[in-house]
């Protein structure tokens, strides 16, 4: 499946794959799956002994012109990984689910790294359906509506959503954006503010985390990491792992 996969990528998207596969020395494998631990993703990264393996939820087309974005972004995941150090969460066999759908929201942390080197790579910061989901977002935190997942606990929505602001504010903060684009996060900041505190605090506590450490580099990422997990009492349910090839 995979060779057939690449042969229809566009070429500038399987340079980019070429690129990630010498400096990690993996292969990159795509699987089907019918779901990830977070709802709302199509394609995840996920650690493998061998190769870069990417998750695809069935249904899902790879050559999809808008699938091009996404596997460059989940493939960046195991660069920073098998490539360039980055430390990465290993789940422990106690760890609970409640414990793994924790521990899947911190890859926010590697999102906003991962962004900012596709975006050097020529690909788009977010997907479509990122500024689609903002703009609800918006609209609904200017009404006090609540339109996050219902199934998730209080804690688990007020982190989400502290999540979804970080996004925001970190694309503002390191990348290169066009005016109608940094209008829409900034107000998606400030209505934020104004309409959930709590997240908020969440969010800015981890803010001031990033901007202490530098999470461009493997020892901020991992001390931001360290902190995040200590703050959220994750401790004993994971470990952090260097995985260099």
């Amino acid at each position: 499946m995979d060779d057939l996969a690449r042969s229809t990528f566009p070429p500038k998207l399987l340079k980019y794959i070429e690129h990630v596969e010498h400096r990690t020395k993996r292969r990159t494998r795509f699987e089907y799956v019918d779901g990830f631990n977070l709802s709302g993703n199509s394609f995840g990264f996920r650690l493998d002994p061998h190769s870069l393996c990417i998750g695809v939820i069935r249904g899902n087309n790879l050559d999809d012109l808008r699938a091009e974005r996404s596997i460059a972004h989940e493939i960046t995941h195991g660069l920073l990984i098998y490539g360039l150090g980055y430390y990465a969460l290993t789940v422990k066999e106690t760890a609970s689910d409640e414990d793994i759908q924790h521990l899947s929201l911190l890859s926010f942390i590697d999102d906003i790294v991962v962004n900012k080197i596709i975006q050097e790579q020529g690909f788009p910061v977010f997907g479509a359906t990122y500024y689609e989901m903002l703009n609800k977002e918006i609209q609904a935190a200017r009404y006090g509506v609540d339109i996050y997942d219902s199934s998730y606990s209080t804690l688990f929505k007020r982190r989400y959503m502290a999540s979804r602001y970080i996004l925001s504010w970190g694309a503002i903060q390191y990348y290169d954006l066009d005016p109608d684009d940094r209008n829409l996060l900034t107000e998606f900041l400030r209505v934020f503010q104004k309409a959930f505190p709590r997240p908020y605090m969440v969010a800015k506590d981890i803010e001031e985390l990033i901007l202490k450490n530098d999470i461009f580099s493997t020892v901020g990422h991992k001390h931001t990491l360290e902190n995040i997990i200590k703050q959220w009492n994750l401790e004993n349910c994971c470990s952090l792992d260097c995985f260099k090839t």
